[in-house]
């Protein structure tokens, strides 16, 4: 049985994104022909997370300050630690696919949708777990 299903939410570990929250679009249990020898699970992440805003801030200010930076990663599962929370962002399977993953202008187009998807998620206030700076 895994634990890393779609949708569900995970805070990395180690590498350059350690200590980011992320969420889960595809998982592998085994190996796979691209050179992966290990579990893997393709995560999206909040690479810059939204500042604190207020009601006395321009509206260009509230605008910058709320920007969210997504990433995209293939991740070892042993680097991946769980959460109680799950997530749906609405991102197309055909992008969310390894095949096109090495792809530079696929990758970059599902980095566009991603960004979209969340900063939508962020000012419509829903997941607020997500969008904080994990504190350590």
């Amino acid at each position: 049985m895994n634990i890393y299903k779609e949708k569900k939410a995970v805070i990395l570990l180690r590498g350059r994104f350690a200590g980011r929250k992320a969420v889960v679009l595809q998982n592998w249990d085994e190996a796979n022909p691209k050179g992966y020898n290990f579990p893997h699970c393709l995560v999206v992440g909040i690479d810059h997370y939204p500042k604190k805003i207020n009601r006395q801030m321009k509206k260009r200010q509230k605008a910058r300050r709320s920007t969210v930076k997504p990433f995209v990663k293939v991740v070892n599962q042993a680097h991946l630690m769980p959460t109680r929370y799950n997530i749906s962002l609405n991102v197309s399977k055909k992008k969310a696919n390894l095949k096109l993953f090495g792809d530079v202008s696929t990758r970059s187009e599902m980095k566009k949708e991603l960004k979209k998807a969340l900063t939508k998620k962020y000012l419509n206030g829903k997941n607020k777990w997500l969008f904080t700076k994990l504190r350590f």
